[in-house]
């Protein structure tokens, strides 16, 4: 784990082998890195794997299937109450909701003619943690994320579909 993470700038995971990646967390952890942990399948707040995580960004499914709340807010900070780091959740067309302070904010998705969302949840995750990892303030972070979710619902495909960087930031500039 210590090898994987020794050259990298932020690490990103999901909860499907927590095993495999709680080793990986843990080197990230003692490099001081940011950790993103996609919550992509429910599990209970209490969760150790949660707790590791610099920034957990869940889908509005995994949020309600973990904490047994359907409202993004009252969801939120039910997990709030056993992680204490960064903590958003995905809601596809409904744009994404996290808390500043305890506050619950939200910004809206990009309006764009949906042809496969298979792979959105990846590229959101992905490109968040690339501009998480380049120092980019929160706001700045969420939008290229929502951007590069947005552009890949555009595109038939799940990885075959997800946007190139530049393909994202000449959306930016016209949105």
């Amino acid at each position: 784990a210590d090898k994987l993470v020794a050259d990298v700038d932020a690490v990103l995971i999901d909860n499907r082998f927590p095993e495999f990646v709680t080793a990986v967390c843990r080197a990230a952890l003692a490099r001081k890195i940011p950790i993103v942990i996609d919550l992509d399948l429910a599990t209970k707040p209490d969760d150790p794997l949660l707790k590791l995580g610099s920034h957990v960004v869940s889908s509005a499914e995994a949020l309600h299937g973990t904490t047994g709340v359907s409202d993004h807010g009252a969801g939120l900070q039910r997990l709030a109450e056993h992680v204490s780091g960064f903590l958003a959740s995905t809601d596809g067309p409904n744009g994404v909701y996290w808390l500043d302070h305890g506050a619950l904010r939200h910004m809206p998705a990009f309006k764009v003619k949906a042809i496969d969302s298979l792979g959105a949840g990846d590229a959101f995750h992905g490109a968040f943690t690339l501009a998480l990892a380049e120092g980019r303030d929160l706001p700045d972070v969420l939008r290229f994320a929502s951007a590069a979710a947005a552009l890949k619902c555009t595109h038939f495909g799940g990885a075959s579909g997800a946007p190139i960087r530049s393909e994202v930031e000449e959306f930016l500039k016209k949105n």
